[in-house]
């Protein structure tokens, strides 16, 4: 670390040094452009004009040893990474072959789109720029998808309806397309201050949010595994489970819903205290009722009930993650209840 002692130029500016070591690695010299970003906590990010542009947004990959699977892992960590340009050639043969492939993927990339398809190489392209894209919105759309997963997954289950599980699983693309685009987002802000700039948000925001979709993300990829215990569900579910079962899933949502509005409708820290008291209580009823499953009369009715209920109580667990978050997140900037 290096100090400066700020400098009064012409009666109205103050002024700082900048070390030159650090000004000759980014290219700064007389008359270079710095962009200045004041942070609520009373600091300034400096960045260099180069670094502000984007940086290495832009990516070429020779594919020619690819297997699909592999084609598919690159260009999707591309587009996590922020890449705005993918450039696919070739270097022994034709790429063309590989469009169907990439076109097939695409829809799973929001705003990316084929722009040049020859024999030599594809180009992949962004669509869309950080000020269009709300990641509030963004984060209040899966957590919707998420939620009613859940609950027609459950309905599913207790109606052994074959559809609306094949619905639900449907469904868990939508919630992968949306958090890999907070994804991407969050990862170009740890690169790019300019990204911050745009989604106006801070760094610490935009990691809240990613942390809460992937959280609900988990949420959807269990509501998809009840979906899919379904369609091999045979027998109907006795009618006194039924009810439970269903009451559990509500109260599981509950504390997901209320945890996750701390983070994206900024409710009150103190009721993130309350939420882990409530998934505590969940676990209980979800333990014992797992409990009373070892002396059921069917082994497979309650080798199924035994997994949704893992389901539930990793769901609630969830919920207390986010919960947790939001009061480290209370700690550190000094808001909890009566901290001082």
């Amino acid at each position: 670390m290096e100090t400066r002692k700020v400098q009064l130029t012409g009666g109205t500016t103050y002024t700082v040094s900048l070390p030159k070591p650090w000004a000759s690695e980014h290219g700064i010299e007389s008359g270079s452009l710095l962009y200045l970003y004041p942070n609520e906590d009373g600091s300034i990010l400096i960045e260099p004009e180069s670094s502000s542009a984007g940086g290495a947004y832009t990516a070429t990959v020779d594919i020619q040893s690819y297997s699909e699977d592999e084609l598919i892992q690159a260009v999707y960590a591309l587009y996590l990474c922020g890449c705005d340009s993918i450039t696919l050639v070739d270097s022994t043969g034709d790429v063309s072959d590989r469009k169907q492939t990439i076109q097939s993927f695409l829809p799973h990339l929001i705003g990316f789109e084929v722009m040049e398809a020859t024999n030599k190489k594809l180009i992949l392209e962004n669509l869309t720029n950080a000020e269009s894209i709300s990641v509030r919105k963004s984060a209040l759309r899966l957590r919707l998808i998420v939620l009613s997963m859940q609950e027609d997954a459950l309905v599913a289950f207790v109606e052994n309806d074959h559809k609306l599980a094949e619905q639900v699983i449907d469904r868990d693309d939508e919630v992968d397309k949306l958090l890999a685009l907070v994804m991407r987002h969050f990862q170009r802000s740890l690169e790019s201050l300019d990204e911050i700039a745009q989604l106006n948000m801070s760094r610490a925001e935009l990691f809240e949010y990613y942390y809460t979709t992937r959280q609900l993300e988990r949420v959807g990829d269990h509501a998809e595994k009840i979906a899919e215990l379904v369609m091999s569900q045979s027998e109907p579910i006795p009618e006194e489970l039924r009810e439970k079962i269903c009451q559990l899933g509500e109260a599981s949502r509950k504390i997901i819903e209320d945890s996750s509005n701390i983070i994206l409708s900024d409710i009150d820290i103190s009721k993130a205290f309350k939420i882990l008291q409530v998934r505590d209580d969940v676990v209980s009823d979800i333990t014992q009722l797992d409990r009373e499953l070892y002396d059921h009369e069917n082994a497979k009715i309650a080798h199924q009930l035994g997994l949704i209920l893992d389901s539930l109580r990793r769901s609630a667990d969830y919920g207390a993650n986010i919960a947790e978050a939001a009061i480290q997140n209370s700690a550190r900037t000094g808001t909890l209840p009566d901290q001082r």
